[in-house]
C-alpha cells in the first residue's frame, strides 16, 4: 500500500557534490604509484 507524496526533509540530504563511480584496472606497479594519491 503507498502512502503517496514525501515528507519535506525526510531521509538522506542531497550531497552538493555530485560523484560518479568508476571503475578502472590497474596493474599492480600502477596501483602502487597512484595510493600515495588514493590514501591523501
Amino acid at each position: 500500500m503507498a502512502w503517496g507524496g514525501t515528507r519535506r526533509g525526510a531521509g538522506r540530504p542531497r550531497n552538493p557534490i555530485k560523484r560518479i563511480g568508476r571503475t578502472i584496472r590497474l596493474s599492480d606497479e600502477e596501483f602502487l604509484s597512484l595510493k600515495p594519491l588514493i590514501m591523501a
